[in-house]
């Protein structure tokens, strides 16, 4: 914790702010704040070991705002080539579509009805792990 107080120096007749930089341990209730915190803030958690990904289709396991989502669909890589550098071209991922968005639920997957944010939210996270994923192909 950062703790502050203001130290009198005498010899000059001024104020100055002292602070002390030492950490203590949080208390239990902060920790459980800040676990509660990072499992339902938006950040996404790409699971690799338990996804899929072809030469143009995906079956994605991710976890967002606590919750464990299995997307499968279709994309299209889109090759960009430079105009003046013949050998320097670039990759993107264009998701043509979703074939399934499922979310852990009591035990099992079920159909996932998302509200627009959220959907946005994980196609734009989608079309990242496939670029990520394309352009490590390429490179290797």
């Amino acid at each position: 914790m950062l703790t502050s107080r203001i130290r009198d120096v005498s010899s000059s007749g001024n104020n100055q702010l002292s602070l002390n930089f030492t950490h203590s341990p949080s208390s239990a209730k902060t920790r459980i704040a800040d676990s509660v915190y990072a499992i339902t803030s938006s950040n996404i958690t790409f699971h690799p070991e338990q996804s899929e990904i072809g030469e143009n289709n995906f079956a994605l396991k991710i976890s967002y705002m606590g919750r464990s989502y299995s997307l499968k669909g279709l994309y299209k890589k889109e090759y960009i080539r430079s105009f003046d550098q013949e050998e320097f071209s670039s990759t993107t991922v264009r998701i043509i579509r979703f074939d399934s968005i499922l979310a852990f639920r009591d035990g099992r997957y079920v159909s996932a009805f998302l509200p627009p944010k959220d959907y946005n939210e994980l196609t734009k996270n989608a079309q990242n792990i496939l670029s990520g994923h394309c352009q490590s192909i390429t490179i290797h």
